[in-house]
């Protein structure tokens, strides 16, 4: 699998609008959720691609750290099926895909 990635043969992408709320009494602290279409392609001769539904929900803290910069922690989860995929010895298989995400961005507001 890793050197099909590496070639371009395979590929993955999720396409899921979010909408954010802020919270709290500084509005600091938000909830994310969305939902979308989440893809599988493979360009292997004898293997198919696939695709399906996924969801997002997520969450992150606005911390000040001078003027309109703020330093923002998140946590995401993500969850989704990509319908059934064929390999190259003709089985073929339901596919799902479950991702926890954390990360810190810097944020001007």
């Amino acid at each position: 699998m890793t050197q099909s990635c590496l070639n371009g043969r395979t590929g993955e992408a999720s396409v899921q609008p979010t909408a954010d709320t802020h919270r709290g009494p500084d509005r600091d602290l938000f909830l994310k959720a969305g939902a979308g279409r989440s893809i599988y392609s493979n360009h292997h001769p004898s293997e198919s691609g696939s695709s399906g539904w996924g969801a997002t929900i997520g969450a992150g803290y606005d911390w000040p750290i001078g003027g309109k910069l703020a330093l923002t922690p998140v946590i995401n989860h993500s969850q989704g099926g990509l319908g059934r995929v064929e390999d190259q010895s003709g089985t073929s298989q339901s596919w799902e895909y479950c991702v926890f995400e954390f990360g810190i961005a810097l944020t001007y507001r």
